[in-house]
């Protein structure tokens, strides 16, 4: 009886070996938002005067997104939605381990209102999505 018990013991302990790594080498190939904003500009890679609120007036904005997990290279885009009707989508190549990347979207009489940028992978997958404010 006690053969009989320690086989599914060897198996469990297998499993509890083999599988946990294997798992953590398919994340480690995934990409993952890592920070992203909405915001002004983008100088040396980096996002300036990130918020939720922005008046009508500001003529432009960009979406910032830094990627992490990247082997090789890949692709995400940035989805822009005015309420929920898509406004403007860009697809962005993604190379390296961390990568910086954004878009910009010019912002027009008519365009207040609640906004949102989904980040989505080439899959179609919503990664992140980041809510904000156009003012009259």
């Amino acid at each position: 009886m006690q053969k009989l018990c320690s086989f599914p013991l060897v198996i469990l302990l297998i499993a509890i070996v083999v599988v946990p790594t294997t798992g953590l080498a398919q994340a480690a190939g995934q990409l993952q938002v890592a920070t992203t904003a909405v915001c002004r500009d983008v100088v040396n890679r980096e996002p300036v005067d990130a918020g939720t609120t922005f008046p009508l007036s500001v003529g432009k904005l960009s979406c910032f997104t830094k990627i992490i997990g990247v082997e090789g290279s890949g692709k995400i885009a940035h989805v822009w939605y005015l309420g929920d009707k898509e406004r403007f989508r860009v697809d962005l190549t993604v190379s390296g381990p961390t990568w910086r990347t954004f878009s910009t979207k010019a912002i027009r009489p008519g365009d207040a209102g609640s906004w949102r940028v989904d980040v989505v992978d080439s899959a179609g997958a919503v990664l992140k999505s980041i809510p904000f404010e156009v003012t009259p």
